[in-house]
């Protein structure tokens, strides 16, 4: 998943995400997290390929949810300027609502 724009309530925060599927074509969907079904949260070190070849040291969000059969995941490089924000509203959202929190 690419480039998000998250939006915090009280109970829940929702993630309008952009996006490639498989077959190439560009779209987004609107994805709601009820606190009460997120598990985890997790801020990892990664690698991200630019063009082909380059590969260099960059930064995801992965939020695992129950209901989802997959973790959504957010990358440093599509959210480069809002990227420190996100992370800490995510901590304030999961300090308030019991959710676990790995950095690694």
């Amino acid at each position: 998943m690419s480039k998000a724009d998250f939006n915090f309530d009280r109970t829940q925060f929702m993630a309008v995400v952009d996006y490639t599927s498989q077959t190439g074509q560009a779209s987004s969907a609107r994805v709601t997290f009820n606190a009460s079904n997120v598990t985890r949260i997790y801020f990892r070190k990664c690698k991200e390929r630019k063009f082909m070849f380059f590969e260099y040291d960059s930064e995801q969000i992965e939020i695992k949810a129950t209901g989802c059969g997959f973790p959504v995941i957010f990358y440093k490089s599509k959210n480069e300027k809002e990227w420190e924000m996100y992370k800490e509203q995510l901590r304030k959202f999961a300090a308030e609502h019991r959710i676990t929190i790995e950095e690694e």
